[in-house]
This record gives C-alpha cells, sequence and structure tokens, in this order.
C-alpha cells in the first residue's frame, strides 16, 4: 500500500521493530491431542473479531510446549493469523503468559519505539482492507518475512498514543452496536423457546414432519465440473456460496457470479430467488440457514448449499430459519457428521430429518414477532455500516498523519 506520511514521521518495518526483542515466528506445528491442563494454544479459532477469544482453547503437552520456546507468550504481544483467514489481529492478554501459539499464528514483539496498541490498530486496518494480499500474501497464506518486511507509518510515541485512543473510542461505538445486535438475536431464541420448546425433546408434543416433506423444495447445488471457479465472471447470476450463509445473516461481501448465457444452458434448474431460505451444510456450525435479500432476485445455490422453500401451508419460513439457527439443532446432528478435515452434513440426512411442527396460527405469531425484531436489528445494520465507513476514513488518516 503506497501512502503519504509527514515529513517528521518514520517509515520502518516490522522486522526493524523486532530485532532486539525477538524474531517474528510462527508456532506449534503439530499439536497433538488436546491435554488436560496442558500449557493453553492459541489457534486462528481464537481471534474472534479482531479479539483474543479463550472461550475454547487448545492445550498442547508441556515437553512440546519447551520444543517450540521461541513462540511462547509473555503477555501483550500482538498476534496476527498467517494462515486460512490472514490478517486477524489481537493482542495476547496478560494473564495468558506462559501460552504458546499453534503454525496458523505468528508473534510480533515490538520494542518500545511503537506503542503496542498503535500497532495492533495499523495492523488490523490492514487486514480489514485485505491490504496484505497487496503486499504479497495469497489468500491462504502470509509468509514471516513478508510480514518483517511491513514498513509501518511511525510517529512520535506520544502522537501514537493518541491516535490509538481515538480508535479505541470509535471502535467502541461500533461494538455496542453490534452487541445490540447479538442481544436481539439472543432474545429472539429465547422468545422461539419459550413458545415452541427445545426442538431435540420437544416438551410440548408437537406433530413431527420432516423438512423435505414440509418444503415445496429441497436440493443441493450442482456438484463437480457443473460449477467451477472458472465459471464465474464479474457480473450475472449469483452464486451463493458456503461463505455468504451466516446464522440467520445472509454476508453479502464475497460475491461471485456466472454469465445468463451459462445460467441458462446448465444451470437454470439450480435458480433461487430473494426470500428464499438456504442452508449452508459445511462449515462452522455445520447447519446455519438465512434467507435470500430482496435485492437478489435471481441466484443459484453452490454445492453444500442446501436451497428450501417451505410449504408455507405447513410451516412458516420464519419458524424454519429460526429453528435452523438454534444452537440446539445442532445436536441432531450426535453421530451423523462426515467428513475427514472438514465435516458436513448431507441434503439427504438434513431432509430427513423430523422436526416439530407446531400449529400455523402460533408460527405466524412468532414470525410476525420475528418481522418486527428484524426490523430494529435493520435500522440497527445501517447505522452500523455507516459507524463502519467513519471508522474506515478516520484509520485512513490516523496512519498518513491527518487525524
Amino acid at each position: 500500500m503506497s501512502y503519504t506520511i509527514p515529513a517528521n514521521w518514520d517509515r520502518i518495518t516490522l522486522g526493524e521493530l523486532t530485532q532486539s526483542t525477538r524474531p517474528i515466528c510462527y508456532g506449534v506445528l503439530k499439536p497433538g491431542e488436546n491435554v488436560e491442563g496442558g500449557t493453553p494454544l492459541v489457534r486462528i479459532t481464537d481471534i474472534t473479531g479482531n479479539y483474543f477469544d479463550d472461550s475454547s482453547l487448545y492445550h498442547i503437552s508441556d515437553e512440546l510446549d519447551k520444543e517450540f520456546s521461541r513462540s511462547k507468550l509473555k503477555g501483550g504481544e500482538i498476534l496476527v493469523s498467517i494462515q486460512g483467514t490472514i490478517g486477524r489481529v489481537a493482542i495476547c492478554p496478560l494473564k495468558y503468559r506462559g501460552a504458546n501459539i499453534s503454525r496458523t499464528i505468528a508473534v510480533i514483539d515490538p520494542d518500545p519505539r511503537i506503542d503496542k496498541k498503535y500497532l495492533y490498530w495499523f495492523l488490523r486496518y490492514y487486514g480489514e482492507r485485505e491490504l496484505f494480499d497487496a503486499f504479497g500474501a495469497t489468500r491462504a497464506s502470509l509468509n514471516i518475512s513478508t510480514l518483517r518486511a511491513l514498513e509501518v507509518p511511525l510517529p512520535s510515541l506520544k502522537e501514537q498514543q493518541r491516535i490509538a485512543a481515538i480508535l479505541d473510542k470509535a471502535d467502541a461505538i461500533r461494538r455496542k452496536r453490534q452487541q445490540a445486535i447479538a442481544l436481539a438475536d439472543e432474545f429472539l431464541r429465547a422468545v422461539f423457546l419459550d413458545m415452541f420448546g427445545d426442538p431435540v425433546t420437544n416438551p410440548k408434543g408437537w406433530p413431527v414432519g420432516n423438512i423435505k416433506s414440509l418444503s415445496k423444495r429441497f436440493s443441493d447445488g450442482p456438484f463437480g465440473s457443473k460449477l467451477k471457479s472458472e465459471h464465474y465472471e464479474e457480473s450475472g447470476v449469483r452464486v451463493i456460496r458456503l461463505q455468504n450463509i451466516g446464522i440467520d445473516e445472509f454476508k453479502d461481501t464475497d460475491r461471485a457470479y456466472v454469465s445468463e448465457e451459462y445460467f441458462r444452458a446448465s444451470l437454470s434448474k439450480f435458480e433461487c430467488r430473494a426470500g428464499d431460505i438456504v442452508i449452508g451444510t459445511l462449515g462452522e456450525p455445520n447447519v446455519r440457514a438465512c434467507l435470500i435479500p430482496e435485492h437478489i432476485e435471481t441466484a443459484i445455490n453452490k454445492a453444500d448449499c442446501v436451497h428450501c422453500i417451505p410449504d408455507e401451508t405447513k410451516v412458516s419460513k420464519g419458524y424454519l430459519v429460526s429453528l435452523l439457527n438454534l444452537p440446539q439443532f445442532l445436536h441432531f446432528f450426535t453421530g451423523l457428521l462426515h467428513g475427514q478435515t472438514r465435516t458436513r452434513v448431507s441434503s439427504g440426512q438434513l431432509g430427513r430429518l423430523g422436526i416439530p411442527v407446531p400449529s400455523l396460527t402460533l408460527q405466524k405469531e412468532f414470525s410476525d414477532f420475528r418481522g418486527r425484531i428484524e426490523a430494529i436489528k435493520d435500522k440497527i445494520t445501517i447505522s452500523d455500516l455507516e459507524a463502519n465507513s467513519a471508522f474506515e476514513s478516520l484509520s485512513q488518516k490516523a496512519f498518513s498523519g491527518q487525524l
């Protein structure tokens, strides 16, 4: 990335900033089995939303930890994901002094010339805008040598601390909006369970029907040679992929298309429409669903993305989407998941699954309530998008000396 900085700022590489501390490095190559009471191991999954998340830490043996003593953490270091989803950033909490990192993480322990929070925000700025790709990384990997060569704009320490404090405050506002959306989702799940009960145990004794029989259409996307990345175009008919299906959220950032001609010739039977349900059956979590948004009039679903049009004389969209996204729903698939590296649920297994079917009157009551909650979330989301845009502008100014 080329950018202009004030004459009194320096440019200095991360390699130079870590010469007197320790070289930037990655961690444990093969962690082995999870060892109860062992050394905590920070993996890419432990960096969530660019913050350290200790909710599901893995543990390795003390012997393996000693073998990789070079990457042992002291607390306060910057952690950057370098494999898979590159560019996630977090600061290691002091209480995890003595933990280690996996091969997917690089540790950056800079010298006192740079404020760690300032460096965190600079690396986060790079990661969120996918600038590491432009800097020489691939989509799957960021080399340590590439990371060491990255130049950081370096004002005085006092100015660094001022910039970091401003970005901290602006980010706190963004996070409050995101927390409000999370609370709304949590409230909706609580209302669902109160009205219908746990779908696994079905304590209210609702009739049961399998998902496919409750649907007008229930089909997976094309496998094999019919839809490959070389078929993708810059515009045309939208392709809905796994990365677009979130938990009750359509993620519209990673877009792919096929031409109108190829769609009509080879893929028209996979046509999806706005308002239809798409269900992801691979990834995290193994089952998640969302509605196709109104602005996508025509699309196709890719493999492992099940297209579902509920028969609304039997089951409402709002009820079915909410049920599919309940954490409890995953218990249905205990013992059914398959796959060596990434577990999946087959569309056949999903379609045969029996689910509670409450009265349509009660389903409609819930769907109406869900609609009101979604309207509130939409307003918060619009506000959040505006805040994100303002934050991006703020960050850009911060690292070019215009703040």
